[in-house]
């Protein structure tokens, strides 16, 4: 069974290290990178566990665009 946890910031450090030590982490996922550009969306990752042991970390945002009418 899988618990699946919100991301918060107080988890930052534990992420990063998950995704440093990754074969395929990017700096992409990097939270100094994500929450660099943390204005632009709302956060929603999350982390899975396992018996209190990380297995994945999913990045998720949600965007919110406002498009103003083009005035001739």
């Amino acid at each position: 069974m899988f618990d699946i946890i919100r991301y918060t910031p107080e988890k930052a450090d534990i992420w990063n290290q998950f995704v440093a030590e990754a074969k395929n982490g990017t700096f992409l996922f990097d939270r100094n990178y994500m929450d660099y550009h943390s204005d632009r969306f709302n956060d929603h990752s999350l982390m899975f566990y396992e018996k209190n042991r990380l297995l994945a970390v999913l990045p998720g945002i949600s965007v919110v665009m406002v498009i103003s009418p083009i005035k001739d």
